[in-house]
């Protein structure tokens, strides 16, 4: 008889396996990630996690700090002064940022998605929410407004007074707490979803257009002021920001360079740790998904938009410097595969025939779109920009959530 491998319980929500998108063997070990409605965790063999305890009472990674970790989003490179301000919505309690590459990956540790999916669907099912949520959407327009135009340290604790108001009225209609009301069985809620949704929007645009700008303006002239370059900016921790505009004390370049090589920041227990170099490491191996997704040839979402349709792959990818080229090179009746729609990559979404995102819920850039114009799309893979390569042929059976790998681009 075959050795059967145990898994840990401890590891993963109970949750049926029809919502099983990928399992992959590999050096012996069979991984599964599972994503749906409730659920995006990566289950590891019980060893893997008996590895991690015994790191932790060597003095390794503190395992109470990760009993669960679910993915949220990736995004081009979040200042740490942002990530760390604990008064930043999606930053309090119970969250991980993975820098790396110039790329930051979010996650929610132990209870919070479930407590945020909680919350989101309590507070969308008021009677006045969707009321509520206009008049606090022109209130934080008016404040992105009335942002001034200089750099001084009066401007920069402002900006953070603001940015907190517009992470907290965006935050309230994101993906984790829309999730629970996304079946589209309810006319009204669907409809009201919409009318959320191009709130959400609307906020967006606000911080393309204003908020984003104003910040770069801001640390451009930070640096120039310290006489300083505008990189190491985005490595200074809130505390740290607030030390160099009150104080003159800046970090050293040493300490700075070494976050840039990667750092893992979380806060659990309303404490934050920053961790780089070989700390760092030890959290990326144990966080990161192992398996190499390139063989997989099936996997799920969650429906934007009905439709099934067949073409071939093109990714658009936001973490790439070259995005402005990507999407002009995007190709009639392709696929657009990416992280997520956003205002700049309009231009790809009228072109393809379909859509697929790693991240996003029912009220994200990608679900406006497709519901307005039709298109067949499936939001919130986890992984499809990590399994899918431009010129592989796919279906995308939107009535399910259904992608499917037909034939690999060759080479």
């Amino acid at each position: 008889m075959k050795k059967r491998t145990s898994f840990s319980a401890s590891s993963v929500r109970t949750e049926p396996l029809r919502h099983t998108i990928a399992a992959v063997r590999l050096d012996g070990r069979c991984y599964i990630f599972i994503a749906s409605a409730s659920t995006r965790t990566w289950v590891q063999p019980r060893e893997k996690i008996e590895s991690i305890r015994a790191s932790h009472e060597s003095g390794g990674m503190p395992i109470k700090d990760f009993r669960r970790v679910d993915y949220w989003a990736e995004e081009y490179t979040i200042p740490l002064c942002i990530i760390s301000d604990t008064r930043q919505a999606p930053f309090g309690n119970d969250f991980l940022c993975l820098y790396k590459d110039d790329t930051s990956r979010l996650y929610f540790l132990n209870e919070r998605w479930e407590a945020e999916s909680r919350a989101g669907y309590e507070s969308f099912r008021t009677d006045d929410f969707l009321d509520a949520y206009s008049k606090e959407t022109e209130r934080v327009m008016r404040l992105l407004s009335g942002l001034g135009s200089g750099a001084d340290a009066v401007d920069f604790f402002r900006f953070i007074e603001i940015f907190r108001e517009w992470q907290k009225a965006y935050f309230q209609t994101e993906a984790v707490r829309t999730e629970r009301l996304s079946d589209g069985s309810d006319p009204k809620i669907s409809e009201e979803l919409q009318e959320a949704a191009r709130l959400r929007l609307k906020l967006r645009m606000g911080a393309e257009d204003i908020l984003y700008k104003r910040f770069d303006a801001i640390l451009e002239r930070t640096a120039e002021g310290h006489a300083m370059k505008l990189d190491d900016l985005c490595f200074y921790r809130y505390s740290e920001m607030r030390d160099l505009f009150r104080k003159g004390i800046k970090v050293r370049q040493s300490v700075l360079e070494e976050r840039k090589r990667g750092y893992a920041f979380w806060r659990t227990d309303n404490e934050s740790r920053l961790e780089v170099a070989d700390r760092f490491r030890e959290v990326w191996e144990r966080v990161l998904p192992k398996p190499d997704l390139k063989d997989a040839t099936e996997f799920r979402g969650a429906v934007a938009n009905r439709g099934i349709v067949r073409g071939e792959v093109q990714l658009v990818l936001h973490n790439r410097f070259e995005m402005n080229d990507q999407v002009n090179a995007f190709q009639d009746g392709r696929i657009l595969v990416t992280e997520m729609t956003r205002p700049q990559t309009l231009a790809a979404c009228r072109k393809a025939r379909a859509i697929i995102t790693d991240e996003g819920g029912v009220t994200c850039h990608a679900a406006i779109y497709a519901r307005e114009t039709g298109t067949p799309c499936i939001i919130g893979t986890k992984m499809a920009t990590k399994v899918l390569k431009t010129g592989d042929l796919v279906e995308v059976d939107a009535d399910s959530g259904i992608v499917r790998v037909l034939e690999r681009a060759s080479g």
